[in-house]
């Protein structure tokens, strides 16, 4: 820093004597004439003689004529005395100076030099630096311009006081250049050269105030914890003696604070037997901070000033003060958590006997998938231990996929607070699961109780038994030999899980030709069909299928079976384990045969499985039978009363001539209601004229007509049927009949819709979900390009949300953003879409909305909605909305992942503006 040079600098002269000796002499001699000249004018009006001015004369002379011996011989010595020694001060004077300039400007404290008037003449870089300020920019302020606790007033009345006393201490607040304020510690001293001066130093003690207040702080949290903290809170010094004794400590163990000040803890509190150890314990503590207590929370019997025990969990902590350790301890009584917890383990001992006395599986689950309960079943299902699974999320032993969708089910019946039911698989095992939340006294779930039930045999039956009717139905169609067959192996893949099956037939020549095939491990059956499969006495006839045809009988073999070897390495690639093997007999007659195939190796062991699978054979052998008698076929289904799905058959004009037991429970109507009436007493109205001309043209045309029909029941309700309407030709080919076979579908479409739905649509609000708003958005995008209309996209934030959330729970959090989603969809028009992305997150798409007024005014609209109070339960509960606008311009080229960018974009533009605001993007 280059320091002034004007009236701060030492100013140095030298003496007048140290100039010339003629100033010197002229001096002297300027001196006696002036003398003389004061006798000559005062002597006359003396009453003396006048010899005496005479001899005043005589003197005057001499002195001028001896006046340079005088200079040489007396002045001189001590002119060069003065100047060696003007010389000498002015030397060290600089150097001082020097020294002062290079100490200011190292300084880390700040330096300043004002005048009276609070000006500043100097300042150093450390100032500068601290307040943010260039040196030149401060040399043209005034301290009251950076004061931030005096006014200007108040600062020329400091500076009043500070010339008073010479100099002071003081600590102030000045802003910085960037407007924050800092705590500054002022040494003052004015000094009264040159016009006076003030020099100060000054030192930033900002971070020393905050720590102060923090500290203060603390010690005010410390005394009010301890005053109303349930738990007992004792200090002890470094000799293992009580200093501090809380409000709990007294109540809990009876002795005031008075009576234990001084005294060992263990003393007061610990049985006799415990005295020894805890003193080694708190020895060791003594001298290095450290033991087996400390940092830990142990359980252990205390005694109260009566000498009662008491169960109590103590925590020991170091604190080293003044290189001493000392002892900070805090007791709880656990009286009470111990009774609960004594009575939780009998409930619990309740709760696994209970859940035991089922066959099936069961466990008890915390929200987020944690087992707190699990019985025998569920362990032995999932091949864990209790001691294992305890207290593990049970996600952590599914395999990924079913553990994503099985916690999908988990969070659905948390969120949603009710029962939640789903039908899933595991290795080849079917399970109906039901997943209950058990909710707290305030309505909130804690738990989930899931009860697994195996139901792969009621679903295999179930199949079975519907395999036959599903068959007939095919075969009423007019479906060939071959669909049959490929229907009954995709029954019999699904119900089984298997990962093949294939009928054959026996052939003459011992071969076994392949009839029809399903399942996954179709690279086996290429190889099946490489290798060869017989059935006479040959190495590839000794197999399950050969071996099946050969005895008659069921054939069960691992992979790893001596006979199995010649596909053995073609099934291990694949990952199959077992197969079994059903002859198919025909009218007493083996006639070919039934494979099947497991990825597990003992699926097929279980006796109840091999009886299935002999009901299933012989359900083949009937519809085979039944595909062979394809004219007994016609009139057998037409007359089976008893058949699963309804069947109507009319003449054909159309009028209805015979209807099973089916139909009519189907209809409503009974069978003498219908006779001789067309079907159109079943019509619902929801099919136009040109569906039923399809319809007619078809069957006339002696095809078999399929389709979905919506039909009306008796009462009036709807219901939806896959009809089926086959011709029946006689031998020259002319209609006699009309088979109509009904399969009532409206459960599996409405179970359709409502999955299609939940996959679309969020599960709290009901609006559309992120995947439905991509979809939806795509089809805008792309028809607003295609008319040259706009397309406005506007990303909503909540602003709060998530205060509200924390302060008043998920539960109002949950209802704030169905209110949200109202007051969202009554803003916009039908053609427009509300969606939630997530969270607090959603977007509105405007289609052909034209104006960007428009759009602000629809904005404004939606901000006005949101600044409404919303009343959840009683609650009242105020938030507001930060939204984002992007919209489609016909004259440039967007893409539709662009104008998403620019909403999101433009949203937290909205945010850092202050929310509560909306914001178009940059570039519309």
């Amino acid at each position: 820093m280059k320091h002034s040079k004007t009236t701060d600098e030492p100013h140095h002269s030298e003496s007048s004597f140290s100039r010339s000796p003629v100033r010197v002499f002229v001096f002297i001699a300027l001196t006696v004439f002036i003398a003389e000249a004061a006798v000559m004018l005062l002597l006359p009006s003396l009453p003396v003689l006048p010899y005496v001015a005479e001899a005043f004369t005589d003197a005057s002379l001499l002195v001028l004529i001896i006046s340079p011996a005088l200079y040489y011989f007396l002045f001189r010595p001590l002119v060069i005395h003065i100047r060696e020694r003007e010389k000498i001060e002015g030397v060290l004077n600089k150097n001082q100076e020097e020294q002062f300039k290079v100490m200011i400007r190292t300084s880390l404290d700040g330096f300043w030099i004002t005048d009276i008037e609070g000006r500043f003449l100097e300042v150093n870089d450390a100032y500068c630096t601290m307040m943010g300020y260039s040196r030149a920019e401060l040399l043209n302020m005034q301290v009251a311009d950076i004061e931030a606790s005096e006014t200007r007033e108040d600062v020329t009345r400091h500076i009043g006081r500070l010339l008073a006393a010479g100099s002071e201490y003081f600590e102030t607040r000045q802003r910085c250049r960037d407007g924050s304020i800092r705590e500054m510690a002022v040494s003052a001293n004015y000094n009264s050269l040159h016009g006076g001066r003030i020099y100060s130093f000054l030192r930033d003690i900002t971070e020393r105030k905050r720590m102060e207040v923090e500290l203060q702080e603390s010690e005010e949290k410390f005394r009010s914890m301890s005053a109303h903290t349930k738990d007992a809170l004792v200090m002890m010094d470094d000799e293992g003696n009580i200093n501090f004794w809380n409000a709990a400590a007294e109540k809990i163990f009876g002795y005031t604070s008075v009576e234990v000040m001084g005294k060992e803890l263990h003393t007061l509190i610990a049985p006799e037997k415990y005295y020894e150890a805890f003193k080694k314990v708190y020895g060791h503590f003594r001298a290095t901070g450290e033991g087996d207590m400390i940092g830990k929370t142990r359980e252990l019997m205390a005694l109260r000033k009566g000498g009662d025990e008491l169960p109590v969990e103590l925590s020991l902590a170091a604190l080293k003060l003044k290189d001493k350790w000392h002892g900070v301890g805090i007791v709880r009584d656990i009286t009470e958590r111990k009774a609960l917890e004594h009575q939780s383990s009998q409930h619990n001992l309740h709760i696994k006997a209970l859940i035991n006395a089922t066959s099936e599986s069961s466990f008890l689950l915390d929200t987020d998938g944690v087992v707190l309960a699990i019985n025998d079943t569920a362990l032995e299902r999932l091949n864990l231990t209790e001691a294992g699974v305890m207290g593990k999320n049970i996600y952590d032993f599914l395999p990924a996929e079913l553990a994503v969708r099985r916690r999908a089910v988990l969070f659905e019946a948390v969120n949603s607070r009710k029962p939640i039911r789903v039908e899933d698989e595991r290795d080849g095992m079917k399970f109906l699961a039901t997943y209950t939340p058990i909710l707290d006294d305030t309505g909130k779930v804690v738990q989930v109780a899931v009860y697994a039930a195996d139901v792969t045999e009621r679903r295999q039956e179930q199949a079975i038994e519907q395999l036959l009717p599903a068959v007939n139905h095919k075969i009423l169609e007019g479906a060939p030999f071959q669909d049959v067959l490929d229907l009954i192996c995709e029954t019999t893949v699904e119900a089984f899980d298997l990962a093949l099956v294939w009928a054959g037939k026996k052939m003459e020549d011992g071969s076994i030709a392949h009839l029809a095939a399903s399942g996954p491990a179709q690279g086996y059956l290429s190889a099946l069909k490489q290798i060869g499969v017989r059935w006479d006495d040959t190495p590839l006839g000794r197999g399950p299928a050969g071996s099946a045809i050969r005895t008659a009988a069921m054939q069960y073999s691992p992979v790893g079976d001596v006979t199995f070897s010649p596909w053995a390495r073609a099934a291990i690639e694949q990952g199959i384990g077992s197969s079994i093997a059903v002859p198919l007999m025909l009218r007493g007659k083996i006639y070919g045969v039934f494979v099947l195939y497991s990825k597990q190796a003992t699926q097929f062991e279980s006796p109840s499985v091999r009886n299935r699978i002999a009901t299933l054979a012989d359900k083949i052998r009937l519809a085979i039978e039944v595909a062979n008698e394809q004219d007994q076929i016609t009139l057998l289904s037409t007359a089976l009363a008893s058949a699963g799905n309804a069947v109507m058959i009319t003449d054909p004009r159309g009028c209805i001539e015979w209807v099973n037991p089916a139909f009519v429970m189907l209809s409503g109507y009974s069978s003498a209601e219908l006779m001789g009436l067309s079907p159109r007493i079943l019509n619902s109205g929801k099919h136009d004229a040109e569906y039923f001309k399809v319809l007619w043209q078809t069957i006339l045309a002696g095809q078999v007509w399929s389709g979905d029909t919506t039909e009306k029941h008796k009462n009036g309700a709807l219901y939806t049927v896959q009809q089926t309407i086959t011709p029946i030709l006689n031998e020259q080919g002319e209609i006699t009949h009309f088979v109509s076979i009904h399969e009532d579908v409206t459960a599996k479409l409405e179970a359709q819709a409502r999955i299609q739905y939940v996959a679309s649509h969020d599960g709290l609000t009901g609006l559309p979900n992120r995947s439905l708003f991509f979809d939806r958005m795509g089809q805008l995008f792309t028809l607003s390009k295609r008319n040259k209309t706009s397309l406005v996209l506007m990303f909503i934030d909540l602003d709060g949300f998530k205060q509200v959330n924390d302060k008043l729970g998920h539960h109002i959090g949950d209802l704030l953003l169905k209110g949200v989603a109202d007051r969202l969809q009554a803003c916009v028009r039908d053609s427009d879409t509300v969606a939630r992305l997530g969270g607090d997150e959603f977007t509105v798409v405007l289609f052909d909305i034209s104006g960007r007024e428009n759009v602000a005014n629809m904005a404004e609209k939606i901000l006005g909605e949101m600044s409404r109070p919303f009343d959840l339960q009683g609650q009242q509960v105020a938030i507001g909305a930060s939204i984002g606008i992007a919209i489609t311009a016909h004259d440039r080229q967007i893409s539709e992942d662009k104008l998403i960018e620019r909403a999101d974009t433009a949203m937290y533009e909205a945010k850092r503006a202050g929310k509560r605001c909306y914001r178009f993007a940059s570039d519309e």
